[in-house]
């Protein structure tokens, strides 16, 4: 089996997005974020990886998928896609058009040809 290459597509390596969470103020991007780790976290008992990820490509049942964060997920139309996390698979935290809760996607890392990360947080020392 060959393991895709899943870095930085050169696009966003060079200008990448600055991390957000749909629909919540600046001020809220941290606290919702952590949230949304400890549900999968408790839920899965999976570790989290530290990547922010913007984005990811993939192919399942023989057909290219993506999912970008703050984009509806194209397969339904239903959920607007609200963070991408990284674990034993990627697991896409979703919201419907309501606001509500959503859906919880999971892609295998097999089948990840490409992603994407947020813009690196500089931390003050």
């Amino acid at each position: 089996m060959v393991v895709a290459d899943v870095r930085p597509t050169a696009d966003l390596a060079t200008n990448p997005v600055r991390f957000f969470i749909p629909h919540a103020k600046p001020s809220e991007y941290e606290t919702q974020y952590a949230s949304m780790i400890a549900a999968v976290k408790d839920q899965m008992r999976w570790v989290i990886g530290e990547r922010r990820i913007y984005r990811i490509e993939y192919t399942h049942d023989k057909k290219r998928h993506s999912l970008q964060v703050g984009e509806v997920e194209a397969m339904g139309r239903d959920y607007e896609v609200c963070a991408i996390l990284e674990s034993n698979s990627y697991v896409a935290i979703t919201k419907d058009l309501q606001g509500k809760h959503g859906v919880t996607i999971m892609v295998d890392k097999d089948e990840v040809t490409a992603s994407e990360d947020f813009q690196a947080v500089k931390v003050a020392s």
